[in-house]
């Protein structure tokens, strides 16, 4: 819930409070803190709305190493927001594919690793079939 002017947001599950006043600051380090925060919350309009002014945070890490569509993988998020950030890894090529399906598996997400192997069945560069475990081992040219 976002209330007036400064953009407070309220997660209404938890007790903690913090502020979101703008997508984009002069504080860059910030404002990529607020897009993990808005994954880790599932707040998909502030991660469209951030990723729309600094595309740039698609391929950064965080302090854990973690590029945001690794961190939506790692700690789940709705399937539309980990769609999201899949296509927009994909095109810039910031991600291990192969890496992602490892930590879906790994944590028992299968709705997001069957989206993950849809995506890369459609979108590959040269229509490879996956192999028939279907791992996901190749990256975007």
């Amino acid at each position: 819930m976002y209330f007036g002017g400064s953009m407070r947001y309220i997660n209404p599950n938890e007790e903690t409070m913090y502020s979101f006043f703008q997508t984009k600051t002069n504080d860059s380090k910030a404002d990529f803190s607020n897009l993990m925060s808005a994954i880790a919350h599932h707040d998909e309009l502030f991660l469209m709305s951030s990723l729309s002014d600094n595309p740039e945070f698609i391929k950064q890490r965080d302090e854990d190493g973690y590029t945001p569509l690794m961190y939506g993988a790692n700690f789940g998020c709705p399937i539309t927001m980990f769609s999201l950030l899949l296509e927009k890894s994909y095109a810039v090529g910031a991600d291990d594919y192969g890496q992602i399906q490892n930590t879906l598996e790994k944590h028992g997400r299968t709705k997001l690793l069957r989206s993950l192997k849809e995506f890369m069945q459609i979108n590959s560069a040269n229509n490879e079939e996956l192999p028939a475990d279907g791992a996901v081992s190749h990256s975007p040219k």
